[in-house]
Formats: C-alpha cells, sequence, structure tokens
C-alpha cells in the first residue's frame, strides 16, 4: 500500500485559520475470495467443455491475492476563534474509495444473498467499483464553549471550573449500493449459491 498527503494552511486573520489538505493511496496484491473454476466465457454448451479443469466443479479460493484499492480525499477546514472562549470549526471531505469486491458486501447483500457475493478469475475487472463505505461527501460543523468560572473558594474552582460545552452537526452523501444477478445467467458454473456477474441492462 502506498500513502501520500500534502497539507497547506494560511491564518485568514488573527482568529481564523483555513486548511486544504489532500491524501491519497493505491494498494496493489489485496487478499480477496474468488469463484474459481467457472467456464472461461459464457455459453449454451455444456460447463465442462468450457472450463479450464473439467474434471472439477467450481469451488471457492481464498488465497487469491490480486485485488487492488484506491482512495483520494480532499478536505477542506475553516476554524474559527471567536471572542469570549468560543471556537467554530467548519470541514467538507470530498472522497473516493475504489476497490475490486467490497462494494458488493453490503448489508442489503448479506441478507439477500447471505453466502455473499464473488468474481471469478475471468471477471475480477467487472468488480471494480465504488467500496460500500464510499461515502463521497462529509460535512461537519462543531463549536466548542468554554464556560467561564471564577470563585475565591478552591472547592468551587475544583468543582465547576475548567468545564466545556460543545456540538456538533454532520452530514454525508450516503454509502452506494450495486445490482447484481442471483443466478447463473451465463451457465459458466456457480458455486454454494454464490452471485458471481452483473446484469447487463439495468
Amino acid at each position: 500500500v502506498q500513502e501520500w498527503s500534502l497539507s497547506v494552511q494560511r491564518q485568514v486573520t488573527p482568529s481564523m485559520m483555513f486548511e486544504v489538505s489532500y491524501t491519497g493511496a493505491h494498494g496493489v496484491k489485496l487478499p480477496g475470495q474468488i469463484i474459481d473454476n467457472t467456464a472461461v466465457v459464457p455459453g449454451a454448451t455444456p460447463i465442462a467443455s468450457r472450463q479450464k479443469w473439467p474434471n472439477f466443479p467450481t469451488f471457492i479460493e481464498n488465497g487469491y491475492n490480486e485485488f487492488s484499492s484506491k482512495y483520494n480525499g480532499l478536505t477542506l477546514k475553516l476554524d474559527k476563534r471567536a471572542s469570549r472562549n468560543l471556537t467554530f470549526l467548519l470541514d467538507f471531505t470530498w472522497q473516493k474509495i475504489l476497490d475490486n469486491v467490497d462494494s458488493t458486501r453490503s448489508t442489503a447483500d448479506a441478507i439477500n444473498n447471505p453466502k455473499g457475493t464473488n468474481p471469478t478469475r475471468f471477471n475480477v475487472g467487472a468488480f471494480w467499483g465504488p467500496a460500500s463505505f464510499d461515502i463521497q461527501k462529509i460535512f461537519n460543523a462543531s463549536y466548542i464553549y468554554e464556560i467561564p468560572f471564577r470563585s475565591e473558594s478552591r472547592f468551587a474552582r475544583v468543582a465547576l471550573a475548567n468545564w466545556q460545552l460543545s456540538g456538533t452537526v454532520a452530514g454525508d452523501s450516503g454509502a452506494p449500493y450495486v445490482v447484481y444477478l442471483n443466478q447463473d445467467i451465463g451457465n459458466i458454473g456457480s458455486s454454494l449459491g454464490r452471485a458471481d456477474q452483473f446484469p447487463n441492462l439495468i
């Protein structure tokens, strides 16, 4: 996995700071699971005539370490320190997370197809897309107010001083979803009821 980042800060006023930061990552040779020994190509003929090892059925292979991932994220942040112990923080993040099979492992997939969705050796590229945690837009607004308290009493200072009042508001664009087939439409062979094909028309 390779990672890189760049950040620039600017003091706009004596009490306001603006920051732009970028983070990227690229992963290769990631471990994953495929449905192996399916037919090399779809067709109407018997599956065995199109398999690489026709004497064996399709099976699950857990050691297929040929998956990859990409991440790009840009964050804008504004930090405002107001008078009377009040601080505001606004930040917005745009990000994109891509990988091979994670996009098919959502909660809905676990309900509709508990045994999962996996590519075959021959269609791994078709599974490249947004990850299930690819929330592209994230906004946060927060504040912190340090409650001022003064007293001659030592007990009062210990019990009531140095308290803060804070709050936050957050919003995001939501997680992606994917459409796939739960039948062997291509007649390539299936394993344990796992889905391994996408529709060509939605």
